[in-house]
């Protein structure tokens, strides 16, 4: 091996193990051993067993690599912080911290024995609590060339992982478990901020207490952008939700892809909403969202956690410029649901919060089938408030009439090929 290349076991013992914890406490040691990539100019470490560890800080030039699932890292139980966070952590500016890997092995987050933030930190930003107090299981801000391939991220107590101010994250192969899932606790998996681009984001399967993943460009600073997104291959196994975009202030979603979606999910799907809360300012609420699109989606709804809404597949608000979802199937499994909610409440026929304006340029989407509930109530695209200029709707397949307005206003349609159980055709 090269002057690169460290062996953990060769250095420190590994007694440990990546689902039960216990052992002996080796941050130290191992920090010691990330630290050679500074002296070095670059490391690799070869981790070949499983280690009961603090928070870690990783450096520029470093590969971690773990020689199966069963070697890899514990968190210490009452941590309430990361288990791996990069050195120079930045919300905005310089991106200081490049070319940092990960590949294979199991990172547990220790869930149980975790609190969802530090005590004492109440009163400190969104920004502060996700960049340093926020028990975050990963935490990379002012990063680029980041990579995950090949590992398993287990029990998060709140994100499994949060990442801002990145560009060039690839993360290929990645199983997020959660055995220990608690209620309303938002135990997410991926969540992203701005200002961000070039994410990438392929075969990812398992479980959330919330959301799976979240491009959240502006929740920080209601001025970050997301862009050049691509996501492909999601597995959801019971999740809470399934995908979250949001943007509220001067930010942008643009140029964001996600196809390939299968599995089961609780309550929502794709959430693509400012989610206003009353802590944003007046003009800073109703988002701003280029160009997005989903292709060949199935998921199946079943088993609602939330009562303050009816569960739904997609839900859209604020200011949208184009929307395309190409072949959509959608099982309504347990729950009277929605394919798609448009304007209303943030949440929806719920008036715990205000208005979201909701302005849709385009709405196109194709090939779409939803199979509902036997007794009829499950409902397809629901337009309760905000305008959709242009709708195109070719080859909808459903037990109902397609676009049902309890308020909005559409203002140019071209709807064909629409197809009513029974082989009756929409009038529309």
């Amino acid at each position: 091996m090269d002057r690169f290349t460290i062996v953990t076991s060769e250095f420190i013992t590994p007694d440990s193990d990546v689902n039960f914890g216990g052992g002996t406490e080796r941050t130290r040691e191992l920090q010691a051993l990330l630290d050679k990539a500074k002296d070095l100019g670059g490391l690799c470490l070869i981790v070949d067993g499983a280690y009961y560890t603090d928070t870690l800080t990783v450096h520029s030039h470093t590969s971690v690599k773990c020689v199966n699932e069963s070697c890899g890292f514990f968190l210490k139980d009452n941590v309430t912080d990361a288990l791996f966070q990069n050195e120079h952590r930045n919300a905005s500016g310089e991106r200081l911290d490049c070319d940092i890997h990960f590949t294979g092995g199991t990172y547990n987050f220790n869930c149980s024995r975790q609190e969802h933030h530090k005590k004492g930190t109440e009163g400190f930003s969104y920004l502060s609590m996700m960049t340093e107090y926020g028990n975050t299981g990963f935490r990379f801000f002012g990063v680029k060339n980041l990579t995950l391939k090949d590992v398993v991220f287990k029990d998060q107590r709140t994100y499994a992982m949060a990442c801002g101010n990145a560009e060039h994250v690839t993360i290929e192969n990645m199983r997020i478990e959660l055995p220990h899932i608690m209620y309303a606790q938002n135990q997410d998996g991926l969540h992203f901020f701005g200002e961000s681009r070039f994410i990438t984001i392929k075969n990812i399967s398992g479980c959330a207490g919330d959301d799976f993943i979240a491009l959240t460009p502006d929740e920080m600073d209601g001025v970050s952008s997301i862009t050049d997104v691509l996501i492909d291959g999601v597995f959801l196994d019971d999740s809470d939700q399934g995908i979250r975009l949001l943007t509220h202030g001067k930010g942008k979603l643009d140029r964001i892809t996600v196809r390939n979606v299968s599995g089961t999910y609780k309550s929502y799907g794709f959430y693509i909403n400012p989610w206003i809360s009353p802590e944003y300012k007046e003009g800073e609420r109703y988002g701003n969202f280029g160009s997005i699109t989903f292709e060949n989606i199935d998921l199946e709804q079943r088993g609602k956690k939330y009562d303050y809404t009816r569960p739904f597949l997609f839900r859209l608000g604020g200011r949208i410029d184009t929307l395309r979802i190409r072949g959509a199937h959608f099982t309504n499994g347990e729950d009277p649901s929605d394919f798609m909610q448009i304007g209303g409440n943030y949440i929806f026929f719920d008036d715990r919060e205000g208005d979201c304006v909701t302005e849709v340029k385009n709405l196109i989407l194709s090939d779409i089938e939803v199979k509902g509930l036997a007794d009829g109530s499950t409902r397809n695209i629901v337009i309760k408030k905000g305008e959709v200029e242009n709708l195109i709707l070719k080859g909808f397949l459903s037990g109902k009439e397609p676009v049902e307005i309890c308020g909005g206003t559409v203002k140019n349609e071209f709807i064909s090929g629409v197809l009513i159980s029974g082989g009756k055709e929409s009038e529309r």
